[in-house]
């Protein structure tokens, strides 16, 4: 068996054909990683698209003491969220602990904020009062009813 010219050429073929499929594996592994990647890419995008969404519907309710003029104390919730809290309600978790005067809580709630809107009540700070105190707060808004928070307040 002789080997010939054309015998040689068609085995450079072969080879060079077989390193264009290796390379055409590679490129496709790439390409299969890259969908991939795209892919997760836009359930991110899109998750955080539908979190913004879900945060300028949700509100964010605040508070702490502020000090006025003497020994004057006044607690101040605000809804710090873009979304519009409705049917605010408070509760305590030590009722006879809490400096907040009762007749004003009633007055006052339940009650509607819109983003930044904040409301004021009446604090009654004497020495027998523990300098910190749990608050519940509890509020409807447009990402879904009954969101309760915990404020622990200090005087």
């Amino acid at each position: 068996m002789t080997i010939d010219t054309g015998d040689i050429i068609a085995f450079l073929a072969l080879v060079v054909s077989i390193y264009a499929l290796y390379q055409n594996h590679k490129t496709n592994q790439r390409q299969i990683g890259l969908l991939e990647m795209e892919k997760e890419l836009n359930q991110f995008l899109i998750k955080k698209e539908k979190d913004e969404i879900d945060s300028r519907l949700r509100a964010d309710i605040k508070g702490r003491y502020f000090k006025l003029m003497g020994s004057n104390y006044r607690l101040k919730l605000w809804n710090d969220g873009f979304g519009n809290a409705k049917n605010i309600t408070l509760s305590f978790k030590d009722h006879e602990d809490v400096p907040l005067i009762q007749s004003d809580i009633e007055e006052k709630f339940p009650l509607d904020l819109e983003s930044k809107q904040s409301v004021e009540l009446l604090a009654s700070v004497h020495y027998g009062i523990p300098r910190k105190h749990s608050l519940i707060v509890k509020w409807d808004d447009e990402s879904c009813d009954g969101q309760t928070k915990e404020l622990i307040l200090t005087i």
